[in-house]
């Protein structure tokens, strides 16, 4: 299987093309929660659009878990099989590294600073809304 020795640099490099888009707009979620004003948190709340941000936070939370379980169910599957020689080394090796650490871990990274750049506008948006009320 040489042809996967030369897809998995490939892949390396799009896993941290997919982990420094999530990093950047995680902070421009952040820089731009940072700036916000208080009108314009209410602008946010009065279209409806604050909820969209709490609730993508929410979603990617839960899809965090999926991922989490994908990387569970593909990891005892291949031990299954290398406990029952049904899987070679080689076909080991793309289980638990190309799947594994090619994929899984950095859609888990990413699903993370997504969602936590998302949870800290709606914070930020929910802090601001407050502090205007109580004025």
């Amino acid at each position: 299987m040489p042809w996967v020795a030369k897809a998995f640099p490939w892949l390396l490099m799009f896993d941290a093309v997919m982990v420094l888009s999530a990093l950047t707009a995680a902070i421009s979620l952040v820089r731009r929660a940072s700036r916000m004003t208080a009108e314009e948190t209410r602008g946010l709340i009065a279209g409806n659009q604050y909820r969209a941000y709490r609730d993508s936070s929410r979603h990617l939370r839960l899809a965090r878990r999926a991922v989490v379980i994908g990387a569970a169910v593909d990891v005892i599957a291949a031990a299954i099989l290398l406990i029952t020689n049904r899987l070679s080394p080689e076909l080991a090796d793309i289980f638990f590294l190309i799947i594994g650490v090619g994929f899984f871990v950095p859609l888990y990274l990413s699903l993370s600073v997504l969602e936590k750049g998302f949870s800290v506008f709606a914070k930020q948006c929910e802090s601001l809304l407050q502090k205007s009320t109580h004025r």
